[in-house]
């Protein structure tokens, strides 16, 4: 057979040499992932690698860790980041798309940031850090670090979450805002500061008497009335950061729930403003008159969906939950029932008192004459405060909100 095929080949030398270049090709595409496949096996074996999508905070904090320890200095390739942690207008020098090798904490670490195709505006970013060896020990101490991250808040900031599509974004910090700065009536911000304190320090008593550690306050009342400057003021009070929720992913409340921060508030404002918690009475009544994509909106997040991620089996243990709404009566009473919203805080217009402090704190030197009273109606702090922007000054606001009393009147 062999002598068969020599003598073919020597008779036939053009057929001979593209059978040659046929096989060879066979062969060289057989086997031409193997030095790849081998690769890939070596390095499994002998690497650990460490990755996380930009979708998730910690992405940000680990750029900002390495901006902190030096390493993006020892980098060419380099990334401009703005907006993403600490305040909007900063702008963070950060590691670049592509490799990076470092020695970091001791360890020789090959640092990959790869880009990958989106379909919006949002850069899809995933950091890869590699290093040799099996042990996890570098990682752990890097996600300890991450999650301290997270969870800290130094005494002159409040960290501010807010949900985007998945999970909770990348941390933006406001300066806190102090509690006497909110001119609100005082009843109900001690109340407020009370109820939050107790659940705080009743943790046990709640797993004892097998009650759910959950705690559910609803600020209602007119637009303009310091709803969200007296979330941002009690955060700060009790070193909370707030993790806001768009009404438009209200659908989204079980995954927001389940992946809520340590000691955060979870913030859904405007609630009102979704056709999914509106009175189902209210509802049937104005169907009509209601368009197609609301109850659309209707149809795809059911009102018991969200009932059931607010206190259901799969609730947060521990969850502080606050929503505010300037049109509690469209909200279903299913929501706001007690177990749910344990506190109801209503935040009405600028009181005789309200308006008084306000005065006294951007007018000091000035006192209001005693044959003068307040006499505004459904007036709010917001609208006093906008005059105040406008340069308007303390015999303005004398004028304008007061009347001189007669004798009639006393």
């Amino acid at each position: 057979m062999l002598a068969e095929i020599k003598t073919f080949a020597m008779s036939n030398p053009t057929l001979a040499g593209f059978v040659g270049v046929y096989f060879t090709g066979l062969l060289t595409f057989i086997f031409k992932g193997v030095p790849i496949a081998i690769f890939k096996f070596i390095k499994k074996h002998i690497t650990t690698t460490f990755s996380i999508g930009n979708a998730n905070i910690s992405f940000y904090n680990l750029m900002e860790l390495f901006e902190s320890d030096g390493l993006v200095n020892k980098t060419r390739l380099i990334k401009v980041f703005n907006g993403r942690w600490g305040y909007d207008e900063s702008v963070t020098k950060g590691l670049g798309v592509g490799g990076h090798w470092f020695i970091y904490k001791g360890v020789p670490l090959f640092i990959n940031i790869s880009i990958q195709p989106s379909t919006d505006c949002n850069e899809k970013l995933t950091i890869s850090l590699t290093k040799l060896g099996r042990s996890h020990k570098l990682f752990d101490q890097l996600l300890i670090e991450l999650s301290n991250k997270i969870n800290h808040l130094d005494n002159e900031h409040t960290n501010i979450f807010k949900w985007k599509e998945c999970n909770w974004g990348s941390a933006l910090q406001s300066p806190i805002r102090q509690l006497n700065t909110v001119l609100i009536d005082n009843y109900n911000k001690n109340l407020l500061l009370n109820t939050i304190n107790h659940f705080i320090e009743s943790e046990q008593w709640y797993i004892n008497n097998g009650i759910p550690y959950q705690l559910g306050i609803l600020l209602y009342g007119p637009p303009g009335t310091g709803k969200t400057s007296l979330i941002r003021a009690i955060a700060g009070y009790f070193n909370y950061s707030i993790s806001t929720l768009p009404v438009s992913s209200l659908e989204k409340i079980g995954d927001a729930l389940g992946s809520l921060h340590k000691n955060s508030f979870l913030v859904i404002e405007d609630i009102d403003s979704s056709y999914t918690v509106h009175s189902r009475s209210n509802d049937e009544k104005d169907k009509s008159n209601t368009t197609k994509a609301a109850y659309e909106e209707i149809a795809k997040s059911g009102l018991s969906d969200v009932l059931n991620s607010i206190d259901g089996f799969l609730s947060k243990h521990g969850r502080i939950l606050i929503m505010t709404t300037n049109h509690i009566e469209k909200i279903d009473a299913a929501l706001i029932r007690p177990g749910r919203i344990d506190l109801k805080v209503e935040l009405g217009y600028a009181t005789s008192e309200m308006f008084i402090e306000f005065i006294h704190r951007f007018f000091p030197t000035n006192k209001i004459p005693n044959n003068l009273k307040y006499c505004a109606s459904e007036l709010t702090m917001a609208e006093l405060q906008n005059k105040l922007l406008l340069k308007k000054d303390f015999n303005y606001f004398i004028n304008t909100y007061c009347k001189l009393i007669i004798k009639e009147d006393q």
